[in-house]
C-alpha cells in the first residue's frame, strides 16, 4: 500500500533545500469505522492523494524558482585562488634574469569578487514576472487538482452509497420472495395452489437471486474504487456492510436549496474560476514576453577602474544593465637572491621568482640591465590608476528585433482573443451546471412525493391484508416498492449534492468553500443583490 502523506509538512523542504522523503511523512493508518461521515472520507482522501501531493511539490518548485530569480538582486560573492609551480626553463626571459634551467618557480594568486545588481533591468524584471507567474499557475493547478480530487471522491462515495442501498433492496426482495415461496408450498400441500403457482414463485426467487448477485457485485466494485481512493486495504463484506449502514443512517433526509442567481454566479465565475484565471495569466505571460523584447537595448555602456599597488589590485566596473562588479586580487611569489630587481615578466599577475636560491650569483652585465629596465619599466614609474569607459551599439540585425516585437504583439492579441472565445464557453458551463442543479432539486421533490405515495399504499394494503381483502404476496410486493422508493430518495439527495458541488466548481469557489459545501451543505449565497 502506498505511503500516506501530510501535505502541510512540505514546508520543511524550503528549510532543507530538498524534498523530505515521502515515507517520512506517513500518517497513521485508519480503520474504516474511523471514517464515520463523508467529511471524514473527504479529508482522508485528500491527505493520501498522490495527485494532491504532486501539486504541492509543484508549488514548492515554483516558489523556489522565484527565490532563485530574486536572489540575483542580492550580493553575489566569489572567492577564488590559484597556485602555480613550474620550471624556470618554461618562462620567457628566464635566462636574462639569471635563472638556471633547473630552478623551480611559483606564484600564488587569490581574489574576492562582489557582484551587486543595483536594480532590475528589463530582462531581470521579465524573469521575476515569469517566476511570479509560475507561482500563480502552480496555485491554480493545485486548486484544480484538489477540487477535481474532491469531486472524484464524492462521485465514488455516492456510487458506493447507492450500491449499498441496492444491496439492501435486493436483500429485502430475496427475503420476501423466499417467504412467499414457503407460503406457496404450504398452499400446494393444502391444495390451495397449483404446481404452476409454485413454479412461478420459484422463478421469482431465481430472479431475485440474480438481482441480488448483480447488486452485490456492484457493491463490491464500488467499495473497491472508494477504498482505492482512501488508500486502504480491501475489507470483508461484513465490515463493508457495517460501514455502509453507518453512513446511510447519517445521510440527511432532505436537502436545502442553494440560493443562487445565474447572473451572480456568472460574475463570480469570471473572477474566480481557475480556467478563467489561467486564461488571464496566459495573456499576462504573452505581455511579459513582449515587454522584455521591447525593453531590450541595442547599446551597452561600461565604466571600469583599476588601482594597483605592490602586488594587490582593486578592480571595479558598472554597466548600463545596473550591474556593479568589484574584485580585490592579491598575488605572492618567492623572492630569491641574485636576481634582477623589479623584473615583472607578468605585471598584472605579480613578479615570478624561483623557489630555491639557486640563481646565478654572477652579476649580470650593467648594460644589459639598463636595456631590459628600459623595455619593461620600473615600479617607480607605474601609475596605479587605470580608468576606462566603453560602449557598444548593435545594429544591422536585418530587422530581426522589430520582427520579434511584431510577433510577440500578435501573440498578445491572440491570447486576448482566445480568452474572449473561451469565456463564452465558460458561460455555457455555468448555465448547464445551474440547470442541472435545478433539475436535480425538482427530481428530489418528485422522489419525496413518490415515497409518500408508496408508504401510504403499503399502509392501506396492510389494513386490507388484516381484513382478508388483499394477499400477503401483495403486501410483500408493496414493501419492495417502498424500499425502492426510499432508495430513489437517497439517490436524488446524493445527485443534488453532487450537482451543487459541480456548480460550485464551475463557478470557481475556493477549496475551503467547496469543502464546507460538500461536507456540510454550507454553500455561499449568490443572489442578484449580492446578499
Amino acid at each position: 500500500m502506498r505511503s500516506i502523506y501530510r501535505r502541510g509538512l512540505l514546508a520543511l523542504a524550503l528549510c532543507t533545500a530538498m524534498i523530505v522523503p515521502a515515507a517520512a511523512l506517513a500518517n497513521e493508518e485508519k480503520d474504516l469505522m474511523d471514517l464515520a461521515s463523508f467529511s471524514d472520507v473527504l479529508v482522508h482522501a485528500l491527505d493520501v492523494s498522490e495527485a494532491v501531493y504532486r501539486s504541492d511539490l509543484g508549488k514548492v518548485q515554483a516558489e523556489a524558482a522565484f527565490d532563485e530569480t530574486q536572489a540575483l538582486l542580492r550580493p553575489q560573492l566569489q572567492l577564488s585562488g590559484e597556485h602555480n609551480r613550474q620550471s624556470a626553463a618554461l618562462i620567457p626571459f628566464s635566462g636574462l634574469q639569471g635563472w638556471q634551467s633547473d630552478d623551480t618557480v611559483w606564484n600564488t594568486e587569490a581574489s574576492l569578487t562582489l557582484v551587486q545588481q543595483l536594480g532590475a533591468n528589463p530582462q531581470l524584471r521579465g524573469g521575476l514576472d515569469q517566476a511570479q507567474l509560475g507561482i500563480d499557475l502552480s496555485d491554480l493547478q493545485h486548486q484544480q487538482t484538489v477540487i477535481e480530487t474532491m469531486l472524484t471522491v464524492q462521485e465514488s462515495y455516492n456510487s458506493w452509497i447507492e450500491s449499498y442501498q441496492a444491496v439492501q433492496v435486493a436483500d429485502l426482495a430475496l427475503e420476501l420472495a423466499e417467504a412467499e415461496l414457503e407460503i406457496q408450498r404450504d398452499k400446494l400441500a393444502r391444495g390451495a395452489a397449483t404446481e404452476l403457482d409454485l413454479l412461478q414463485q420459484q422463478n421469482e426467487v431465481f430472479q431475485s437471486e440474480m438481482q441480488w448477485q448483480r447488486a452485490q457485485s456492484g457493491f463490491n466494485m464500488a467499495s473497491a474504487r472508494l477504498l482505492q481512493l482512501l488508500d486502504m486495504y480491501p475489507a470483508d463484506d461484513g465490515e463493508l456492510r457495517a460501514w455502509g449502514a453507518m453512513h446511510s443512517q447519517g445521510l440527511p433526509d432532505s436537502v436545502e436549496p442553494w440560493e443562487a442567481d445565474l447572473d451572480a454566479a456568472w460574475q463570480l465565475s469570471q473572477q474566480q474560476r481557475p480556467e478563467a484565471r489561467m486564461l488571464a495569466l496566459q495573456v499576462k505571460q504573452a505581455q511579459i514576453q513582449y515587454d522584455v523584447a521591447k525593453g531590450e537595448r541595442n547599446w551597452t555602456v561600461t565604466a571600469s577602474g583599476t588601482y594597483m599597488w605592490d602586488q594587490t589590485a582593486l578592480i571595479a566596473s558598472v554597466d548600463s544593465d545596473r550591474t556593479l562588479t568589484g574584485t580585490i586580487a592579491q598575488s605572492w611569489e618567492k623572492e630569491a637572491d641574485g636576481l634582477l630587481p623589479d623584473m615583472d615578466i607578468m605585471p598584472a599577475q605579480g613578479r615570478i621568482r624561483p623557489l630555491e636560491d639557486e640563481a646565478d650569483e654572477r652579476p649580470p652585465d650593467d648594460g644589459l640591465v639598463d636595456v631590459i629596465s628600459g623595455l619593461l619599466g620600473s615600479d617607480d614609474d607605474t601609475n596605479p590608476w587605470q580608468v576606462s569607459l566603453g560602449a557598444n551599439y548593435r545594429f544591422g540585425d536585418g530587422g530581426a528585433g522589430r520582427a520579434e516585437e511584431r510577433r510577440l504583439a500578435a501573440a498578445v492579441a491572440a491570447a486576448e482573443s482566445e480568452k474572449r472565445s473561451a469565456m463564452d464557453m465558460l458561460f455555457l458551463d455555468v448555465y448547464a451546471a445551474f440547470e442541472e442543479m435545478d433539475h436535480a432539486y425538482r427530481s428530489w421533490n418528485l422522489a419525496q412525493s413518490h415515497r409518500r405515495e408508496a408508504e401510504e399504499t403499503s399502509a392501506r394494503l396492510q389494513e386490507s391484508v388484516e381484513r382478508g381483502i388483499a394477499s400477503q404476496r401483495d403486501l410483500h410486493q408493496a414493501s419492495v416498492l417502498v424500499a425502492q422508493a426510499e432508495q430513489e430518495v437517497i439517490r436524488s439527495i446524493l445527485a443534488y449534492r453532487a450537482n451543487q458541488a459541480q456548480f460550485g466548481a464551475v463557478m470557481g469557489l475556493d477549496m475551503e468553500s467547496m469543502r464546507r459545501g460538500m461536507a456540510a451543505g454550507q454553500w455561499p449565497s449568490l443572489t442578484a443583490d449580492g446578499r
